[in-house]
């Protein structure tokens, strides 16, 4: 009896893209998440310092939602006044109509079989945005779970046929204040489980929406299981700096603007990051306060950019809170 033959993962770049595997890239809208993987395309295909590390040239396919005009545009904005030799582009505008029905029905086939000629395989796979690689169907259903979910596995199939490494972007609603508290990954696609299957997860969104000057990235590697991180950048030149930097130039609104009761609030919540629960019980007792009034009060102090509660990295199913330091 043949004994079966225990697999192996094919890293391209360790803890973030894999061979046969599919990573995802959630974010808000005009967060920056083109113009960063675009910086990171031509990187990974000149062998430069990434924000990921460096590593030896490689070939590198962007798929954009965008025109030939629009990409190239935004590409040279990062600095380039050339394209790589071993950067290639598929921009869905400018696909030719007579090909058009054949994209609508399998864009992932499409793409094979325009770009994969003459032994051509790339590897690393950028699709921005995944929406715009799902079959018609899908396409229909971009609200409904089995679509996504479907996506996301047909794109790995694919994947696994090609031996290819993909990085797959995706729009994540805008914070409000019914996704604010929810782990990050649910921002993603609105569920853990969809993205589970997924070799790595990314979120990408402005410290400060009105001023989007420092980039919170939250990165988290499900085959490594490695413990999630969240790092910091500029939003210019995706330069990384500490939270402390980020955070710096995030002014919430004056005091004079807070009630008296959110100004008591305020004051039994640390600067630093801590949990979210036992800050809550605080609160409770020494304001005497019901659940849904701390929560309440909370939510408004969020929403005036005087605090942050988050996920917890250490603890998928708990979260932190902290006030924003002192300007």
């Amino acid at each position: 009896m043949n004994k079966k033959k225990i697999g192996k993962l094919h890293p391209v770049i360790p803890n973030i893209l894999y061979r046969n595997q599919v990573s995802l890239l959630g974010a808000t809208p005009y967060a920056g998440k083109s113009r960063m993987c675009l910086r990171l395309a031509a990187q990974l295909a000149e062998g430069k310092e990434t924000m990921f590390g460096r590593y030896a040239p490689m070939k590198v396919l962007y798929c954009s939602e965008r025109d030939w005009d629009f990409t190239t545009t935004q590409f040279a904005e990062q600095g380039y006044t050339y394209i790589p030799d071993n950067l290639e582009f598929l921009c869905v505008p400018n696909i030719p109509k007579a090909a058009k029905a054949a994209f609508r029905l399998n864009p992932l086939a499409y793409v094979a079989k325009e770009m994969f000629v003459d032994e051509y395989k790339p590897d690393v796979t950028i699709l921005d945005t995944i929406a715009d690689f799902q079959n018609v169907t899908a396409q229909l259903k971009t609200a409904d779970y089995g679509a996504n979910r479907m996506s996301i596995m047909n794109i790995q199939q694919w994947a696994i046929e090609h031996y290819l490494a993909i990085l797959a972007l995706a729009h994540s609603p805008k914070e409000n204040e019914h996704t604010r508290y929810r782990n990050p990954i649910q921002r993603v696609f609105g569920s853990i489980s969809i993205v589970a299957s997924t070799a790595a997860v990314f979120i990408l969104e402005p410290i400060d929406p009105e001023k989007p000057d420092y980039l919170k990235f939250y990165q988290k590697s499900h085959l490594a299981k490695l413990e999630p991180v969240y790092r910091y950048f500029h939003a210019d030149d995706y330069r990384e700096v500490s939270q402390e930097e980020a955070e710096s130039t995030h002014k919430g609104q004056p005091l004079t603007a807070l009630t008296p009761r959110e100004i008591d609030i305020l004051e039994a919540i640390p600067i630093t990051w801590s949990s979210y629960s036992d800050t809550v019980e605080a609160i409770k007792s020494k304001l005497e306060l019901n659940d849904t009034n701390v929560f309440n009060y909370l939510k408004r102090l969020v929403n005036k950019s005087q605090i942050a509660i988050d996920h917890n990295p250490e603890n998928p199913t708990s979260k932190l809170i902290r006030r924003f330091k002192p300007n």
